[in-house]
């Protein structure tokens, strides 16, 4: 298996990086200590061959055995003590993926969602800014820390930076969405918050306004079918949306995600198994219905359906 390791990591880092000099960088290790993993001297650790499998772009499966299989590797966050580290964690996953697909000028994202994605929400400061508060209180001890207390680290805000530095090279978007709760989740959220006091009044009226400047950029991308350099192509799905995945390919590449719960996600890289998620895509787009740059009246409806779960935010519990 070592030596599987060893080909799949030569065949897959570039052409113009010497292999001894990207381990040296990707791993922080000497060079006397990357030529000895080269050689098979010493074996790469499970941490820093999963590391390489996913800056390379390679499947562990096919290190694990060079035949088909009928168990495959799912790379999944593991806990941090410190939830601020957790989200950190997760965030660095965002980036690392978004920045491997970027480089490829026929990259697309294949997504299905029952909520407003990470990829919409962090390019807005304050709304993102909620999506960490509620996070940290969803996941931590729920007491009364309140919204207006929240401070995001600095080295989150570096990767949002990093994550939307990536997010115009990649050349298409596609969302397969339920209509009923795309808004209505991250609206709940907010709702709840209020109605515990962990948020004011004036606060939840700037989180509205944001809302409405977002659901507006959402119609533009409707009306245009592109945002800059990336295509963008929304469904909606008669069907029921249950859970969220995506699946990215780039290159000879391909990735899916599923979403566990919230912000944590399944990633697997076996080629069999992502290709039957991305027919699955297919057959989802067979039973949903293009609202880019085409029907008018459920753009409409989608729209205004958007609208009324923001503004009634303040109006009636929408969770009972």
């Amino acid at each position: 298996m070592e030596n599987r390791l060893i080909t799949k990591i030569l065949d897959s880092v570039p052409a113009h990086i010497k292999p001894i000099n990207y381990l040296m960088d990707t791993l922080d290790i000497g060079r006397e200590s990357a030529y000895r993993r080269l050689r098979g001297e010493i074996p790469f650790t499970l941490k820093e061959a999963s590391q390489l499998s996913l800056e390379l772009g390679f499947s562990m499966d096919t290190v694990v055995c060079e035949k088909r299989i009928n168990r495959i590797f799912l790379d999944v966050l593991t806990e941090h003590p410190d939830l601020s580290k957790r989200f950190l964690n997760m965030l660095q996953k965002y980036c690392s993926v978004v920045s491997q697909i970027s480089k490829d000028n026929h990259s697309e994202i294949l997504s299905v969602r029952n909520r407003l994605p990470l990829s919409i929400l962090i390019q807005n400061e304050y709304l993102f800014k909620f999506y960490y508060y509620n996070y940290i209180y969803q996941n931590g001890n729920p007491d009364n820390r309140l919204f207006a207390d929240t401070v995001i680290p600095e080295e989150i805000t570096s990767y949002c930076k990093e994550f939307l530095s990536h997010m115009p090279d990649i050349n298409t978007f596609c969302y397969i969405i339920n209509s009923r709760s795309f808004f209505l989740s991250f609206c709940r959220e907010i709702q709840y918050c209020y109605s515990r006091n962990l948020i004011t009044l004036d606060e939840v009226r700037t989180l509205q306004n944001t809302l409405h400047d977002t659901l507006n950029y959402i119609m533009r991308l409707l009306e245009t079918g592109e945002d800059g350099t990336n295509n963008i192509f929304f469904y909606l799905s008669y069907t029921e949306v249950s859970t969220n995945s995506a699946c990215i390919s780039f290159g000879d590449n391909i990735i899916s995600q599923f979403w566990i719960y919230y912000n944590y996600f399944i990633e697997i890289r076996n080629s069999e198994i992502c290709y039957m998620h991305r027919n699955w895509f297919n057959t989802m787009k067979k039973s949903s219905i293009l609202i880019t740059k085409s029907n008018e009246i459920f753009q409409s409806k989608f729209l205004g359906q958007q609208r009324y779960h923001i503004d009634s935010i303040t109006e009636e519990f929408m969770y009972l």
